[in-house]
């Protein structure tokens, strides 16, 4: 099949991680794939590194019209189908629409209500719309209004062998022997990275030989780091910034946390139970789902700090503890992998194609 994913941006984060994994497998598979975003970013050149066609030309906000150009671009390309990812499904559905190519929306995350009539729009003109957990999320069922005949159950997919082989990356400041707890998400409201920080504090107090680092960065960063600073972190929380290399980083860690109280499904917790990192999560759906109920990672009440401290203790004071939690996660993440992922979508993509075309 001819595949174009549509995103805002190539740039750090869950989606985009995603967006390149599925792209990568389905050439594996055999077909033909590219990716539109709006301009170059960081995983621009992995995706021609492993030969994915990366275009670029403005795609508006999720509230504007497609641009003229785009409709031409999906006209010209003769794409079977066209899979819409994060913030461009209104303008991805109604260029789809014009250009009379099938349109598939994945929805990674819960967004503002304030997006819900264009998204309302796009899933009116889409074939499918893909969730990636089976807690339907809210936003979808209550807003956007999705009829549940258009909706499918697909979760992000990793390759659940090759974290297991990466090396392990190491970090100015941190001994190579020290105990790692980390973070990686985007410093944004919804990933409650200020849990996150008062956990390491009261587990600082306690263990002070310990480290932690956060990876990504947004417009909480600054904030954060003020609060770190105050609680007397400095050179024990380390912040990383955006970061390329997260499947290095999360190698080097001995426990990997999320804290977020709003999630669609994380891509940081799935590779680090492909990497064999005992887990953390908050207890919410998606994150419950993901770790089994807490058969494969340990759950936390949401918002609480001193949850957060007694379950990342639980695993750092009992090494029978990690290796149960790791073993149950090496099950666990076989239902992710990548190859069953992608035969999902493709069977997906096949079904909107031929109704298109009868």
């Amino acid at each position: 099949m001819r595949i174009l994913h549509t995103i805002r941006q190539l740039d750090v984060g869950g989606a985009p991680t995603v967006v390149l994994a599925l792209a990568k497998e389905q050439i594996r598979q055999g077909h033909s794939v590219a990716i539109c975003a709006n301009r170059p970013d960081a995983f621009d050149n992995a995706a021609r590194g492993l030969g994915i066609p990366v275009y670029h030309f403005r795609m508006p906000s999720r509230r504007s019209w497609p641009t003229a150009e785009m409709v031409r671009f999906l006209e010209e390309k003769s794409f079977d189908v066209v899979n819409a990812h994060w913030a461009v499904w209104f303008p991805t559905a109604v260029a789809c629409r014009k250009a009379r190519v099938p349109c598939v929306l994945t929805y990674h995350d819960n967004e503002s209500r304030r997006h819900f009539l264009p998204d309302r729009i796009a899933s009116m003109l889409s074939s499918k719309v893909v969730i990636i957990s089976p807690s339907l999320p809210s936003y979808v069922k209550y807003y956007v209004g999705t009829p549940r005949r258009k909706l499918a159950m697909i979760p992000n997919g990793i390759d659940t062998n090759g974290l297991a082989t990466v090396e392990p990356a190491s970090f100015p400041g941190i001994p190579d022997s020290a105990v790692i707890v980390g973070m990686i998400a985007r410093m944004s409201p919804p990933k409650d990275y200020a849990t996150f920080i008062n956990a390491c504090h009261l587990i600082h107090k306690d263990h002070a030989a310990i480290h932690f680092v956060a990876v990504g960065d947004g417009r909480s960063r600054e904030s954060l780091q003020a609060t770190a600073k105050s609680l007397g972190l400095d050179g024990r929380l380390h912040f990383l910034g955006a970061r390329t290399d997260v499947p290095s980083i999360i190698r080097r860690l001995t426990v990997a946390v999320l804290s977020s109280y709003n999630e669609g499904m994380p891509m940081s917790l799935l590779e680090a139970m492909a990497a064999g990192c005992p887990t953390v999560g908050s207890d919410v759906p998606s994150i419950r789902w993901l770790l089994d109920g807490g058969k494969a990672g340990v759950l936390f009440r949401v918002g609480d700090p001193q949850s957060l401290a007694d379950a990342i203790n639980r695993l750092l004071e009992s090494e029978d503890n990690r290796r149960s939690f790791m073993q149950q996660a090496t099950c666990r993440v076989q239902e992710f992998s990548l190859e069953k992922i992608v035969t999902k979508y493709t069977a997906l993509y096949e079904m909107c194609s031929s109704a298109a075309m009868s």
